[in-house]
């Protein structure tokens, strides 16, 4: 099960915020792709939000974090 999901993630353009309401207006977005998908940092993992952004990570290096983040959940 966790392979697929992590499969699946890496196949789609995945943007990660901080909080609920900035998933919410990405969410409702018309630009929003189909296969674009909102992950949301919990509060307790907000410090790690805040270096994702400042270090600005390309779209491959955000695959590896969101693989590690899929496979923390499991």
């Amino acid at each position: 099960m966790q392979i697929l999901k992590t499969l699946y993630i890496i196949q789609c353009t995945t943007v990660i915020v901080s909080d609920s309401f900035r998933a919410e207006i990405l969410e409702k977005e018309e630009s929003m792709e189909k296969n674009m998908r909102v992950l949301e940092m919990l509060s307790f993992e907000d410090s790690v939000m805040k270096r994702l952004i400042e270090e600005r990570l390309i779209e491959k290096s955000m695959k590896k974090v969101v693989k590690m983040l899929m496979a923390a959940v499991q």
